[in-house]
């Protein structure tokens, strides 16, 4: 009997996704799936990473909704939805949580279903 396992993987943006895929998924026995995270670079360099204050929508231009949807069209075979991570630890006290959770519930949806 085989036994199947799906791994969800959210650190990952459009940026950082095609690690994801060669390093992670590419070498797994297992179906690997993921959300994508709306900040290009994911949580590859933010504050809950331990190294440093503040969070992937701390600014703005990392939060790019065009190249968040290039990537899921392109991994369409893994990708099964957008992250964010909306607190005020996250986005800039605050600060950039409307912004952050527009690009990603109207642009993204609009260009992604279109």
């Amino acid at each position: 009997m085989q036994r199947y396992c799906i791994i969800f993987l959210l650190l990952s943006g459009a940026t950082t996704f095609p690690g994801l895929r060669k390093f992670i998924a590419d070498k797994s026995q297992t179906r690997v799936l993921s959300l994508l995270h709306i900040a290009a670079h994911g949580l590859a360099a933010t504050g809950c990473t331990g190294w440093v204050k503040g969070g992937e929508c701390d600014s703005l231009n990392q939060v790019n909704s065009e190249l968040c949807v290039e990537c899921i069209n392109q991994n369409r075979d893994m990708i099964v939805g957008v992250k964010v991570r909306l607190s005020a630890s996250a986005a800039n006290d605050g600060a950039n949580e409307k912004e952050a959770f527009r690009l990603v519930f109207i642009r993204n949806f609009i260009l992604w279903y279109v």
